[in-house]
């Protein structure tokens, strides 16, 4: 299962996908004035698609969608942006993890996801147990002889 999933994403980033300007102010609750002044400081970059109608990338999407969210919590632009671009990274890392994920199986009652070896000791894998309730609990396995 997590080989097609990190088949999946692998091909959706190869499509760089674009949204239009009139979505994307829909989906991050933000205005014309907000997005030319945002693209004025660098912050954002819309791409050029289908004519003269601006596009953004999903990321600049994600980017846009967590100033927003700080500039609600009551941050200044600037410290909304550099907010948004910490939690980008953030993100990044934790995808970074998903994507190393080695396999998942599920029944009714639970979800179990191997997480790969200890890197102090190869030969246990950490496996994540997801209750239908929501708990997780870690348990490491011996998968191979020592």
């Amino acid at each position: 299962m997590a080989d097609s999933i990190n088949q999946t994403v692998a091909k959706l980033r190869q499509l760089d996908l674009t949204i239009g300007a009139g979505e994307t102010k829909r989906v991050c609750g933000v205005t014309d004035a907000q997005l030319r002044y945002w693209e004025q400081k660098g912050l954002i970059h819309p791409v050029q698609a289908q004519g003269r109608n601006k596009h953004y990338t999903y990321h600049d999407v994600l980017v846009m969608s967590a100033i927003k969210a700080n500039l609600d919590t009551g941050f200044t632009l600037r410290v909304a942006a550099e907010r948004a671009a910490q939690e980008m990274a953030q993100s990044a890392r934790l995808s970074k993890l998903l994507t190393t994920v080695a396999a998942v199986e599920a029944d009714d009652d639970r979800l179990l996801v191997e997480l790969g070896p200890l890197t102090d000791q190869p030969g246990r894998t950490v496996f994540a147990t997801i209750a239908a309730d929501g708990t997780v609990t870690y348990q490491s396995r011996l998968t191979k002889e020592a």
